[in-house]
């Protein structure tokens, strides 16, 4: 929660929150990589490695934080790419705007 409201609280910014089960591929990939999408994401910061439950439940927890927040991008309340048998990470993707 602290890392997620520093990023926000630095001033205008979009940012998303999510979970993968690669952060690497969910960054780069050409098709559907953080990195390439609409608003060119500058960073991304893992924010927990849990298993697919307790990775569930904080992304959603954080989304229901933040949700309301200037430039939150995420469009979904959370927690419903659950994906049993592997660790799962925790991220924010996140572009300064000023």
């Amino acid at each position: 929660m602290q890392l997620v409201q520093h990023i926000v609280g630095q001033g205008l910014t979009t940012f998303k929150m999510g979970m993968t089960a690669d952060p690497a591929h969910r960054w780069g990939n050409d098709k559907c990589g953080h990195q390439h999408e609409f608003y060119d994401c500058q960073q991304m910061q893992v924010l927990s490695e849990a298993d697919s439950a307790g990775a569930a439940m904080l992304e959603a927890s954080l989304i229901r934080k933040f949700w309301t927040a200037n430039g939150c991008r995420n469009s979904a309340p959370g927690g419903e790419s659950l994906r049993e048998g592997c660790m799962i990470y925790t991220f924010i993707v996140s572009r300064r705007v000023a």
